[in-house]
């Protein structure tokens, strides 16, 4: 499932009852951008992307002239803050504890950062070289 949101994307992927699948799905298709940007070698285009899981709620909200399909939650506000920091920090991929844990990849930790909404300290990791 995909949300635009201006000139961001929200992507999806369901638990279905495996949370170290949906990982894996995240993983592939973010691994699967990176190797597009590598090969297309312009550095005139650059983004960010964010991991991270957790429970969101999404559907039409609004109602008339004014219906949206949107996606809610702090999983939500917690990508979006990592996403934030990918550029801050010059690292295209950035991804949450809890991706790390489910995942089969190595990945290296940058550090722990406060974000907007979020209580404590949300620790990020990107991809070993």
């Amino acid at each position: 499932m995909l949300k635009f949101i201006g000139d961001a994307m929200l992507a999806i992927f369901p638990i279905d009852g495996d949370p170290g699948n949906a990982v894996k799905r995240a993983e592939d298709a973010a691994f699967g951008a990176l190797e597009t940007l590598r090969q297309t070698d312009n550095a005139r285009f650059a983004f960010g992307m964010a991991l991270h899981p957790g429970e969101v709620f999404y559907g039409n909200i609004g109602g008339g002239m004014r219906l949206d399909f949107t996606v809610i939650g702090s999983a939500v506000n917690t990508a979006s803050r990592i996403e934030s920091l990918a550029g801050d920090l010059g690292e295209p991929l950035l991804v949450s504890r809890a991706i790390v844990e489910r995942s089969t990849r190595n990945w290296r930790e940058i550090g722990g950062y406060d974000v907007k909404g979020v209580a404590d300290p949300v620790t990020v990791f990107a991809p070993e070289a």
